[in-house]
């Protein structure tokens, strides 16, 4: 292939493309579509979008100055030290060890007969009606475990 025939191949690839993306962009229904043609919900989205980040920017600059919990555990060494030996510690004493997992094997049980309970609820309930899904095939309720 000669090499203006490669890059006129290379220029009409690209204007296809670019014509997809536009085209999908003036019709689609996606996020950035309905972005570019309603002035309302744009300026909502960017409104939000700047709340996001003060709080993310609130966030690490509490962080930064070791405020609260999060930020004194990333900035003061002594607090990792102590958590670190408190855990050696506790992996070290053989009751300890006992008791952590006797209590972990009670919350599991505690949440597997919770999730029994609510499935044998669920179970119980009369049958709701079919509520038939965006694609037109009906869908039931179904239990998840948590």
């Amino acid at each position: 292939m000669e090499p203006d025939e490669h890059s006129r191949l290379a220029r009409a690839l690209a204007a296809a493309s670019l014509a997809k993306v536009t085209e999908n962009l003036e019709k689609g229904d996606g996020a950035l579509p309905i972005l570019l043609r309603d002035d309302k919900f744009g300026k909502e989205f960017t409104r939000n979008l700047l709340q996001f980040s003060e709080r993310i920017n609130s966030i690490s600059r509490k962080l930064d100055d070791g405020t609260g919990t999060a930020g004194k555990l990333i900035n003061d060494p002594a607090i990792f030290d102590a958590a670190n030996h408190l855990v050696v510690g506790v992996d070290q004493s053989a009751i300890l060890r006992w008791l952590i997992k006797d209590r972990q094997k009670s919350g599991i049980k505690k949440e597997y007969k919770e999730y029994k309970d609510e499935v044998a609820r669920l179970s119980a309930t009369p049958a709701t009606p079919a509520v038939p899904a965006t694609d037109g095939a009906p869908q039931t309720p179904t239990p998840f475990p948590r």
